[in-house]
This record gives C-alpha cells, sequence and structure tokens, in this order.
C-alpha cells in the first residue's frame, strides 16, 4: 500500500509532536495539553534552621509562614513543602529569608515533579526567591 502525501505529513506531524514532548519532558517544561499542574516549593536548610517563607497559592493569593523551622514534627528532615494543583498561565513564587546569622538555604518550583526554578541563600538572614509562569 502506498501513503498518500497526506497520510506522509501527517504521521511527520505526530512524530514531530513526539519529539517535543520528549524535548519538553527533558527540560522540565510542563505538558501544554494538560489542564492542571502539580505544583512544589521547596525550602531545603540545615536541620534545626529557622526561616519565613512568603508564596503564591493556588488561587493566585499571598500566603506567609514566619518561624518555620526544618525539625518541624512530621516534615522531612531540613526541607519544608508546599503542594497544590494550578492551572496554565498561573504564575508561581516563593522567597524564603533566613531568620539566623548563620547558614544557607535553597528554594525551589517544581511542576508535575520536574524542577522549573532554583534560587539560593546564604548568610544572615539572606533572602532567595523564584519565580515561574506556567504556559498557556
Amino acid at each position: 500500500m502506498i501513503a498518500t502525501v497526506e497520510q506522509t505529513r501527517q504521521g511527520q506531524l505526530a512524530v514531530n509532536e513526539a519529539k517535543d514532548r520528549v524535548h519538553r519532558a527533558e527540560q522540565g517544561i510542563p505538558d501544554p495539553d494538560k489542564s492542571s499542574y502539580l505544583v512544589e516549593y521547596e525550602v531545603f536548610s540545615h536541620l534545626n534552621h529557622k526561616f519565613s517563607v512568603t508564596y503564591t497559592n493556588g488561587e493566585g493569593g499571598t500566603e506567609q509562614a514566619n518561624d518555620i523551622s526544618t525539625d518541624t514534627p512530621k516534615r522531612e528532615t531540613g526541607v519544608w513543602v508546599k503542594r497544590f494543583t494550578a492551572t496554565k498561565g498561573s504564575f508561581l513564587h516563593i522567597s524564603s529569608q533566613n531568620q539566623e546569622d548563620w547558614g544557607y538555604f535553597v528554594v525551589s518550583i517544581s511542576i508535575d515533579g520536574n524542577l522549573v526554578r532554583e534560587s539560593r541563600g546564604d548568610g544572615a538572614y539572606a533572602i532567595a526567591d523564584c519565580s515561574y509562569q506556567i504556559p498557556y
């Protein structure tokens, strides 16, 4: 059976779309065909370290938590995590300030398990922040 020009074109489009999806996954770029995404904010720091966090939530509002400690019960050692669902076009932002006069910390944003932004703060009362907008 001989393929028509249209069948060949459709086959090539399917191959290109598959390649694009693989590239997006490798680069941590969210899948544009999804309607919602799992967002994860994370602050990693020394054990028993205190910091404050300000972040954009799933509804687009701002939330703040002060005197967060990485030794809080039921929390992974040295890590503060916030997870929620967001939609296309959502603007994401997290900012954290060290509330100690020593140490470092890292803030990050992941979408569907893929790291999309990361920033590090070093030293006394340092601030680190990162932002990302989920593509439309």
